[in-house]
């Protein structure tokens, strides 16, 4: 679209993930089949025993998560063991957001699930409701929410999707962050653990993945039931389940074939979308489509992101830009005190604004205000082309980046390139977070 409404686009180089993928016909038989062939693990229902007290963890309103079909498959599984479904509670991995209100939980589990299981959402704040279970080989103190570290059998569910910080989302992710007390997710968000550039597809090496994985093993995973979503929003590539390392790797294999896309070139102009709603409902989320742009585009180079942003920033993380003189300012904060709710996701955008001009398509906010952030406003893409050919010249070698939320750019030629990006943070000097 952008290429036919836009002048000087038709050259421009389309990013986008392999077109050969076929979504799964039906959720329900695919869970099925996954239980049924359970990778380094016995069949869940052969795992149980009926006097279990059973954890299952799902995703919260933030994430696109088929629980609902988990749980369909789930319940079979523990009454065919005889287990009641009264010794079940699904506990709403929320991480650090809010709690999940009723209409929410009736839209994740519906009316059916709700009624018949006991549903408590984590709260990372309350310290009565975590238990302590020792630290990680970093140091990471890891506090686990009370109703999990207390059950004798735990599944965990979830989707793998590429991301930012742990490579890919999805197994461990579910216990750190998902149901991690604030003070575990605030030593694993911060550096040195957490990795400064951009760390799509990357796990080996990447301590954050690391610790994670560590921490989701100290409380003991027994099960997990994980989808792989389309890059192209058109349902779920699969379902993998059983043993936390085993299941998990075969679903970020599935993920990284469906989303990994090479570019030719590092990019003068890259012009980026986060995919469209509810990827780009607010500015927290669409940032995550600029993490992808930042790893395409030269430094120096010029990032145009397209996103809607109806519901405008979405987070405080705009306070912690607008507190600072330079984006440096706000990264050096971030690298002195650690993670604190929102600073990462500020860190995020001062991390891209050092590097290139970054320019928002967005009728949701004033020009003034996103100066404020240290971006540039443009009304449509079509001025936003010709502020960034000002500063370029007039033939930019450009990336075209439609969905950039699901996707792994790798350097065609270089596919292990991205490694090399991590290891910037173990260069900078870090305080731990305080208590």
């Amino acid at each position: 679209m952008w290429e036919e409404d836009v002048p000087g686009l038709g050259d421009a180089f389309v990013l986008k993930p392999p077109e050969n993928l076929e979504p799964v016909s039906g959720l329900t038989q695919a869970v099925s089949q996954a239980l049924e062939s359970s990778l380094g693990s016995h069949r869940l229902r052969d795992l149980v025993q009926p006097n279990d007290g059973i954890a299952v963890i799902i995703s919260d309103a933030t994430r696109s998560s088929p629980s609902r079909f988990f749980l369909d498959s789930i319940v079979t599984e523990l009454e065919q063991a005889g287990v009641s479904l009264q010794n079940v509670t699904i506990v709403v991995a929320t991480g650090t957001h809010r709690g999940s209100t009723r209409e929410e939980l009736v839209r994740m589990l519906g009316e059916e699930h709700l009624a018949r299981f006991k549903v408590v959402s984590h709260d990372c704040h309350n310290r009565s409701a975590l238990v302590y279970l020792g630290e990680t080989k970093r140091g990471v103190p890891v506090w686990i929410n009370r109703t999990v570290a207390e059950a004798t059998f735990c599944i965990a569910t979830g989707t793998i999707t590429p991301h930012h910080v742990m490579g890919y989302s999805g197994g461990r992710k579910a216990i750190l962050p998902g149901v991690a007390g604030e003070l575990t997710v605030r030593w694993h968000h911060s550096f040195p653990i957490r990795p400064f550039q951009p760390a799509f597809g990357q796990m080996g090496g990447n301590p954050a993945h690391e610790e994670a994985l560590q921490a989701a093993k100290m409380l003991g995973v027994d099960f997990i039931i994980n989808a792989v979503p389309d890059p192209q929003s058109r349902g779920f590539l699969g379902i993998v389940a059983g043993d936390l390392v085993a299941a998990h790797l075969a679903g970020v294999q599935m993920c990284g074939r469906a989303c990994r896309a090479f570019f030719p070139f590092q990019a003068d102009l890259t012009i980026c979308s986060p995919g469209g709603h509810p990827r780009d409902i607010n500015l927290h989320q669409a940032q995550k489509a600029l993490s992808v742009a930042e790893m395409v585009t030269r430094p120096g180079g010029v990032i145009i992101l397209v996103a809607e942003c109806r519901k405008g920033i979405g987070s405080e993380f705009a306070q912690w830009l607008q507190r600072a003189r330079t984006p440096q300012e706000v990264i050096k904060k971030f690298q002195d005190d650690g993670w604190l709710a929102s600073s990462g996701k500020a860190m995020m955008f001062a991390r891209a604004t050092t590097k290139h001009k970054v320019m928002l398509v967005s009728e949701a906010f004033s020009r003034d205000y996103l100066s404020s952030l240290f971006l540039h406003k443009a009304e449509s893409l079509k001025e936003a082309m010709t502020f960034a050919c000002e500063i370029l010249g007039s033939d930019p070698k450009t990336v075209v980046i439609p969905r950039a939320s699901g996707l792994i750019p790798v350097a065609a030629g270089h596919p292990d390139e991205r490694a090399s990006r991590l290891s910037d943070v173990q260069e900078m000097k870090v305080n731990p977070p305080t208590v």
